[in-house]
């Protein structure tokens, strides 16, 4: 698999790619031709803007692993027709976050999925908005938002998801949850042995993993 430094240029067109993308630059623009996969840690501190244009007959799988971040992570996504979209995001924050997805659905025949799974420990906080819009007399779309924070410590952490749909030929859906680790879980690994700091380093670790992601970036 090739491994992109992002350095210099914030302008990108993938076609037909498998990538490890290595971003040290604030913002990126993605141009999606054919069936791409990508998979990037980010690196940055500070704020963050990622543009995704998936083109007609294209696909886009994407995961990002996030342990850095604070600030501003802003993505906007712009979906044209028969494509597929598969944004997966892990997001592990021990400082303040403000984070925006807008995702577009601008024609027909359009699946995207996103999900986004947040941990907060120490001074970390999100302040999460999905928006997802989806045009008048479009047809055979499916959208489905996902996002879930796991808490903990005592941050206010807020999500606001919303689906902007004008069109009824489509299946929307979206979750939201935040929630902390639940006493009975964790009295039953302490009941194992394990003890309450290692208990909670399991959780987080479970809420975050995904074997795909870790196998290839780490």
């Amino acid at each position: 698999m090739n491994k992109i430094v992002v350095d210099k240029d914030k302008y990108l067109s993938l076609d037909n790619k498998k990538v490890i993308l290595d971003v040290r630059l604030n913002e990126l623009e993605l141009n999606i031709t054919g069936n791409v996969v990508v998979y990037e840690k980010l690196t940055i501190v500070g704020d963050y803007n990622l543009k995704i244009k998936v083109n007609e007959n294209s696909s886009l799988e994407m995961y990002i692993i996030n342990s850095l971040s604070c600030g501003n992570e802003n993505i906007i996504i712009e979906s044209l027709e028969n494509s597929n979209l598969y944004l997966e995001e892990k997001i592990h924050l021990k400082d303040k976050l403000n984070y925006s997805i807008e995702n577009n659905l601008k024609s027909s025949n359009i699946n995207n999925e996103i999900k986004v799974h947040v941990v907060t420990e120490n001074n970390g906080k999100i302040n999460a908005c999905i928006k997802s819009s989806v045009l008048k007399d479009t047809k055979n779309n499916f959208l489905n938002e996902e996002i879930k924070v796991l808490t903990l410590n005592n941050a206010k952490n807020v999500i606001k998801p919303d689906l902007l749909v004008s069109s009824n030929d489509i299946i929307a859906n979206h979750s939201a949850t935040i929630s902390n680790i639940k006493l009975g879980d964790l009295y039953y690994l302490q009941s194992k042995g394990i003890n309450e700091k290692e208990a909670k380093e399991l959780f987080k670790n479970g809420f975050l993993y995904n074997k795909k992601i870790n196998e290839v970036i780490n």
